[in-house]
C-alpha cells in the first residue's frame, strides 16, 4: 500500500491529507500506508514540513522515472517488513497459530 501524493491537488492539500492519513487509526489487519510526496517545492522548509506531515519520503519535479521507481520498490520492502513483523506478532512460533492475544 503505496500514495504518491502531490501538494497541490484538488479539495485536499497533500500535506493535509499526510497528516490526515497519520492520525485515523488502522485496523490491526491494514498493513502501514506508506507515503510518497511527489513535488514541486525543492525548498529545505518544504522539504522539512512534508516529512514532518508524515510522509515517508519526498521527491521533487521534475523527478527521474527511475528514481521513481527504485523508491516504490523501497516502500514495498518497508511495506513487506511491517506484514512479516505483524505476522510474527500474531503468529505463535511452536504451533503457527494464533497467538492469544490475535485471539
Amino acid at each position: 500500500r503505496i500514495a504518491v501524493l502531490d501538494w497541490e491537488m484538488p479539495y485536499i492539500n497533500g500535506i493535509d491529507l499526510c497528516k490526515k492519513i497519520r492520525t485515523t487509526p488502522l485496523d490491526k489487519k491494514d498493513s502501514y500506508l506508506y507515503i510518497i510526496l511527489l513535488t514541486g517545492r525543492n525548498n529545505q522548509d518544504d522539504i522539512i514540513q512534508g516529512l514532518s506531515a508524515g510522509a515517508d519520503d519526498y521527491i521533487t519535479k521534475p523527478y527521474n522515472f527511475l528514481e521513481l521507481k527504485v523508491r516504490l520498490n523501497n516502500g514495498e520492502r518497508i511495506i513487506q517488513l511491517e506484514n512479516n513483523r505483524i505476522q510474527i506478532a500474531d503468529t505463535d512460533d511452536l504451533t503457527q497459530l494464533c497467538n492469544r492475544d490475535r485471539i
